[in-house]
């Protein structure tokens, strides 16, 4: 008998140790502009391996997973050598987010959580004419500002100058919806200049039209 809860006790004791082999990361993701979870988002974790002291040259696809309704996920895998972890998260009406781990702060055994932050997707449609008494001297300066600067493919926030009679344009770009977005314009006839500042709320999934007509 004791021998047989001995045994019982070492297979228990070794399942323990082969479970406390493996790496997890969870937490939730969160629309940041307006602070709530997101469901539905597909999150795939790569990881760079370190094979006998020597790095691999591609990322490998560890394992995937699926938010809950309340935002949160779980990704459990192999102990392993690692120089770089990335998680990669998608989701319909969504900007495509990575998130990078430091290996270094993965225990076995234990949960690193990590809250992820993902913005909707949302248009900004600009149109610029010159409508008025036309002049060849006739300027228009535009610039957008946005409160975040971590968008690589938002809207571009260089200035635009347009020159002279017959400016009639139009462009149309991504944007975080559920965000406030600001436009600086100058109107200049070569003899005052008139600024003009507005303050545009981007709906979640619309895209918002921006007239500008000097």
């Amino acid at each position: 008998m004791r021998m047989y809860l001995f045994l019982i006790l070492v297979f228990v004791t070794l399942s323990c140790k082969k479970k406390d082999g493996n790496y997890i990361i969870s937490g939730k993701v969160i629309n940041k502009e307006l602070n709530i979870p997101i469901s539905g988002v597909s999150l795939t974790l790569y990881g760079t391996k370190i094979s006998g002291g020597v790095l691999q040259n591609q990322q490998e696809k560890l394992v995937t997973a699926i938010t809950n309704i309340d935002g949160s996920f779980s990704l459990k895998f192999s102990k392993q050598v690692f120089s770089n972890l990335i998680i990669v998260l998608k989701k319909e009406g969504y900007f495509e987010q990575e998130k990078f781990i430091n290996p270094d702060n993965l225990i076995p055994g234990k949960e690193y959580n990590v809250n992820i932050d993902m913005h909707a997707l949302s248009w900004l449609k600009t149109i610029v004419k010159n409508v008025g008494y036309q002049s060849v001297s006739d300027q228009l300066f535009y610039r957008l500002s946005l409160p975040y600067s971590d968008c690589n493919t938002c809207c571009t926030t260089n200035q635009r100058v347009f020159n002279g009679v017959a400016i009639d344009t139009t462009w149309i770009c991504p944007i975080y919806g559920g965000s406030y977005v600001y436009v600086l314009w100058v109107y200049s006839n070569g003899q005052t200049s008139i600024p003009h500042n507005d303050t545009i709320f981007i709906p979640i999934g619309d895209t918002v039209l921006h007239p500008i007509f000097y």
